[in-house]
């Protein structure tokens, strides 16, 4: 509410704002080239054609062919041009900055943007226009592309290129449910307008104004107590308590002190609404719809009788303020505070619906589709939250399946859980399968040299350290690195590269050994210490990643499986995983391809500071080498037991929530600086809703019923072992 009440107060008298939301139909050729998606021969455009009758059907139906679109007119009084031009660009940055702290974007139309808008009014959504040139603005000629063939003004209604329209105007409106009123007209799923216009009254006019006012009422209660004292033989009788005279002197009281102690403005507003039709009778219908609506709160509109072209006048966006034509113009207007006018301010809903965009459901106060596009945010990494059976792992691979489906994006995931492998055999993907016992091998000390050749921070053996320093601190147990420890890591990583061109851990620990026959004894128990514990993992029955790489793959979705490598290697293969899928990820940013990492179970990585501190240089690493990793998990608490992962969460721009525990609920509440009330998406929730986190894109509800009938649900419900053909 403050925010909408600072919007308010950056205007004074020379200005006026007009608030419009537009629901119309949705442009058919628009949404189909904007978001669904398109063929590529390459085996899954079966999978796309299914996609597109599914987000078809969620906006067609869901929002019954429906979208609300919201504008701010601005006018602004000026002694010429150049003062209006800087004018607007100051109203403009103001808008920007207010809206901005509610997470709401905020595009500014031009002069062909406009057009469009007046021709989607008053034409067709479906109506083609090309660009007007400047000449035909100067001659203009736009008129004759936005306007209807013609208008004819009834007594309460009017028809253009064969609509009906009504437009309605409100008296009196109750502050307490305004915005509740308007949400529950929108919400009506019809063609419609609902057009707030506010003029902004000089603050010492408003305070004369006010006073004049509060003077009138008390002489008029002056003369009632007269009057009354008189009738009663001079016993004093409070002649106007309960009356409408004292509830507006109470009222005008309070408005005062608005303007005076809460620095709150006078403002003159308007409230009216304009529904479309294809016939007369659906109109009535429409109208009857709207008075249902309105009787709720017990309110009448008024039809505007002879005066529809002067109401249509107020309500098309093209900032006719209320006094800047009376005679075109209804008249029609309510004195209201900063406070009360903010009330109905319609940008508390978010809604994502990018172009590039991966379907996540549909918002859950609008209905509307959510298509987002992380790689929009600063920082697209991520992390996806929630309880088992509240869908996380569905919304994961909803993700995957359409990045492969929409982008040229490659995929690459961590599976602890053996929980992708099906999703990536169905997609014909690629699996290895990482255990004790597989022929597969990871060598961990394979080098990712540079993409970037201009990059002449890059040192590919120097970022070795930080994997070899996480992966000791993994076999010593979880034990932080001392800096004797340290030295000799880095003195005998140098060493290994110096003296072999592709070393595994073997020429590692040979290397390790001469170190220790080299140095002084008081340095030799720490390497013997070092080298000891290395051998179970270069010797012993954990060699596993002790021979040379020969994973070659070439798939655009790959699952790394490390289920069987049990609980003693789980934490160590997922490191050693994610440090060799980086080659993929920097011959992909030479190619100009986005990565996308998933890491299920990522807690685990958390167990040590030393292995926490490793993803942590991991997450900042993908960035800028246009990796998009994303953790996921269900045991949030024992995630945030680190201190580091607290950090990454706090700083992190993208989180998907699903159903969540008490516990990890208000934690995320504070990490995230979202309120309670907008946490109670996640409470209780049901499979497949939740909240997503997009920093400066708000917070949005979401749901996500998709349909079990089609192959993509079977794909992405398929386990381990489950017959499904594969692609």
């Amino acid at each position: 509410m403050q925010i909408y009440i600072d919007l308010l107060n950056g205007f004074d008298s020379t200005a006026s704002l007009q608030i419009t939301l537009l629901n119309s139909k949705i442009n058919k050729e628009e949404f189909e080239d904007k978001l669904l998606l398109k063929n590529k021969n390459d085996g899954l455009d079966a999978e796309r054609q299914e996609f597109n009758e599914i987000l078809h059907d969620k906006i067609m139906h869901g929002q019954n062919g429906i979208q609300c679109r919201k504008f701010i007119t601005v006018t602004v009084a000026a002694i010429n041009f150049d003062a209006a031009s800087t004018r607007f660009f100051n109203i403009e940055s103001h808008l920007i900055n207010c809206l901005g702290r509610l997470g709401t974007e905020l595009i500014a139309l031009n002069a062909n943007n406009r057009v469009r808008l007046i021709s989607d009014i008053l034409r067709d959504v479906d109506s083609k226009i090309y660009p007007v040139s400047r000449e035909e603005f100067a001659r203009r000629s736009e008129k004759m592309i936005c306007c209807p063939d013609y208008f004819e003004f009834k007594k309460d209604y009017f028809m253009y290129n064969d609509k009906y329209a009504r437009c309605l105007y409100f008296k009196k409106l109750p502050q307490s449910v305004m915005d509740t009123i308007f949400k529950d007209i929108i919400e009506m799923n019809q063609s419609l307008i609902i057009s707030k216009n506010v003029e902004f009254v000089e603050q010492s006019e408003a305070l004369t104004l006010l006073h004049r006012k509060i003077t009138d009422m008390k002489q008029e209660e002056i003369i009632k107590v007269k009057k009354a004292s008189s009738a009663s033989n001079g016993a004093f009788v409070d002649p106007i308590e309960g009356t409408q005279l004292a509830i507006d002197k109470a009222q005008a009281q309070e408005f005062l002190e608005d303007l005076q102690e809460r620095n709150q403005k006078m403002t003159l507003c308007q409230f009216l609404v304009m529904l479309t039709a294809d016939s007369f009778d659906e109109l009535q219908q429409n109208t009857e719809a709207l008075e249902i609506i309105l009787r709720k709160y017990q309110i009448e509109p008024i039809n505007a009788p002879y005066r529809q072209e002067q109401a249509f006048s107020s309500i098309l966006p093209v900032g006719n303020s209320i006094s800047f034509d009376k005679e075109h113009n209804i008249q029609t207007r309510r004195t209201m505070s900063s406070e009360s006018t903010a009330v109905f301010m319609p940008f508390n809903s978010r809604e994502l619906l990018h172009e590039n965009g991966l379907f996540y459901g549909q918002n859950k106060l609008t209905k509307s589709v959510i298509m987002f596009d992380r790689k929009k945010l600063k920082n697209p990494n991520g992390f996806i939250f929630g309880v088992p059976g509240s869908g996380k792992s569905f919304a994961a691979k909803l993700e995957m399946i359409f990045s492969i489906l929409s982008t040229n994006d490659e995929i690459l995931i961590v599976d602890p859980e053996r929980e992708y492998t099906a999703l990536a055999e169905l997609l014909g993907g690629e699996v290895i399968y990482i255990s004790e016992n597989s022929q597969t091998h990871i060598n961990p000390m394979d080098l990712t040299e540079n993409p970037d050749k201009d990059d002449k921070e890059y040192n590919p053996i120097k970022a070795k350290l930080d994997f070899m320093l996480s992966f000791f601190s993994a076999i010593l147990g979880n034990q932080e690195i001392t800096p004797i420890q340290k030295t000799i890591i880095d003195n005998v990583m140098h060493e290994t590269y110096k003296k072999y061109e592709k070393p595994t851990l073997k020429e590692y620990y040979a290397e390790l050994e001469n170190y220790e026959n080299s140095v002084a004894d008081e340095t030799k128990s720490a390497v013997a210490y070092l080298r000891q514990t290395l051998h179970l993992y270069v010797h012993g029955s954990m060699n596993v990643f002790s021979n040379p790489s020969n994973v070659n793959i070439n798939k655009r979705i790959v699952v790394y499986d490390i289920k069987e490598l049990g609980k003693n290697l789980q934490t160590l293969g997922m490191m050693i995983v994610l440090e060799n899928l980086w080659d993929r990820v920097a011959k992909n940013r030479a190619k100009g391809v986005g990565t996308r990492i998933y890491i299920d179970e990522m807690y685990l990585l958390f167990k040590s500071e030393q292995s926490a501190n490793f993803f942590y240089e991991l997450y900042k690493r993908a960035r800028k080498w246009g990796g998009i990793p994303t953790g996921i998990t269900q045991n949030v608490d024992d995630l945030l037991r680190s201190e580091l992962a607290r950090t990454m969460l706090s700083n992190t721009q993208f989180v998907l929530m699903l159903a969540q525990n008490a516990t990890d609920r208000d934690q995320l509440s504070r990490l995230l600086n979202i309120s309670h009330e907008t946490m109670m998406y996640v409470t209780n929730s049901s499979a497949g809703s939740g909240l997503i986190y997009a920093d400066e894109y708000g917070t949005i509800p979401f749901e996500n019923k998709f349909p079990s009938d089609t192959s993509i649900y079977r794909i992405i419900s398929t386990k381990f072992g489950e017959n499904l053909e594969k692609r």
